[in-house]
């Protein structure tokens, strides 16, 4: 029963993290360099944000798995099947405001979602996401400060996202200043 409790709360993570990336991609000002690349990638092959994250989560764990395929968990499985579906539900179904204010506001709350979903995740205690696999592996193995590593990968995808069309904008801002001290503190509630 502990396991199925588990694996509940990790599917609540990818249902907040997947959702809160696509509100964000939909609400159009902006999102964070992950959300920016998917919609580029998507916008330029037509196929739907979702799935462009399953793959690019797939092809994560084929390279996680060259690098240190002990970081490939449970939670790296479920959020790349599952967290598919709140991406693509949300980004067709999420409403895009008419007011700048109220997009701020609306990212703002959606960024803190983010956030918080990613704690959920780790809390669940059944491992990472493959992204988060990805540039731990890769610090790891470079012997790199974890920081900076993730910061090289996310300011690359950014800068792809952006060059495929991806939106940058306001919301690109709040999430890079906020997703990640919410999910610090998060963290630090959930994981005990």
């Amino acid at each position: 029963m502990k396991t199925v409790k588990k694996i509940l709360i990790c599917l609540l993570g990818c249902l907040m993290l997947g959702g809160g990336m696509g509100c964000l991609i939909r609400v159009g000002i902006g999102s964070d360099s992950l959300s920016c690349f998917y919609e580029g990638l998507s916008l330029k092959t037509n196929i739907s944000v979702g799935t462009v994250s399953l793959l690019m989560n797939l092809l994560y764990c084929v390279v996680v798995f060259f690098l240190d395929k002990k970081k490939i968990g449970v939670s790296t499985f479920l959020f790349m099947i599952f967290g598919k579906y709140p991406i693509d539900f949300f980004y067709e179904h999420f409403f895009t405001p008419d007011s700048l204010i109220v997009a701020i506001l609306l990212d703002i709350v959606i960024c803190l979602v983010i956030g918080v979903g990613c704690a959920v995740i780790i809390a669940a205690d059944l491992g990472i996401t493959a992204y988060d696999s990805l540039t731990l592996s890769t610090s790891e193995v470079l012997k790199k400060n974890y920081v900076v590593v993730r910061y090289i990968y996310d300011g690359a995808f950014l800068l792809a996202g952006i060059l495929l069309g991806g939106t940058f904008g306001i919301a690109t801002i709040i999430a890079l200043i906020e997703i990640g001290p919410v999910f610090n503190y998060a963290k630090k509630i959930l994981v005990k």
